[in-house]
């Protein structure tokens, strides 16, 4: 978010309409929102002690179901496999006794306004994309990149390999599993992180949506757009 408002500065000093495209819902919302994540200090130790069994699926899970105890609310958002964020809320709940979930969320005072696009299809679309980008994937390689990334030691714990696409892949190369399974079980779990995405963009407030089957929408979004930036030049 810092480096996007320092690159947005930049732009409208030459008298240009700063666009932004992509990245992630929670980066989109640090900029626009800003957030406060209660002020509460790391503690390296209890940090360490947390995720000290979270080395395997079992201890991830464990950890996972630990935070649902104290803070269902927190964990509800992640996965077991995000031991850093779940190890987190647990660490500001032990120090503090107050749940992640309920620190407060601030609105930084912020010198813009944003006019935000989604871009949306109809699910069936969507999801049949979604499967042809992991074909595509798979045809450019990705098989191969998880054999090197592991033959080079990469632990297949590491949080880097917990992304979509690596650790539907792990168990193919370290046991053997049929990889027909484990393309079937990457292309369930893009499916769901995309209705994920549209669960989470759906949220933001004054959100305006294109549907990308209508052949008019690229010349809504610039007219949109232009719209906005005449309105926040009078």
């Amino acid at each position: 978010a810092e480096l996007a408002e320092s690159s947005i500065r930049e732009v409208y000093a030459r008298g240009r309409l700063p666009i932004l495209a992509g990245g992630t819902g929670f980066y989109l919302r640090a900029l626009t929102d800003g957030l406060n994540l209660g002020g509460v200090p790391s503690d390296p130790e209890l940090r360490s002690q947390l995720k000290a069994n979270a080395t395997d699926e079992a201890g991830r899970q464990a950890l996972h179901r630990r935070l649902s105890e104290v803070d269902p609310a927190a964990a509800a958002k992640l996965h077991h496999n995000d031991v850093q964020r779940v190890s987190r809320a647990l660490e500001v709940f032990t120090l503090t006794g107050q749940k992640m979930s309920e620190q407060r969320t601030v609105m930084e005072e912020r010198p813009y306004t944003f006019c935000i696009l989604g871009t949306t299809l109809a699910r069936e679309t969507l999801y049949r994309r979604a499967e042809e980008r992991v074909d595509d994937m798979l045809a450019r390689g990705l098989m191969g990149e998880v054999e090197a990334l592991l033959a080079s030691g990469v632990p297949p714990e590491a949080q880097a390999m917990q992304g979509i696409g690596y650790k539907e892949l792990v168990p193919v190369v370290l046991a053997g599993k049929p990889p027909d399974e484990a393309i079937s079980l990457l292309k369930r779990n893009t499916r769901r992180y995309a209705k994920r995405q549209w669960t989470w963009f759906n949220a933001i407030r004054d959100i305006q949506w294109l549907d990308m089957d209508d052949q008019t929408s690229p010349g809504r979004a610039l007219e949109t757009a232009g719209a906005f930036w005449r309105e926040t030049q009078r």
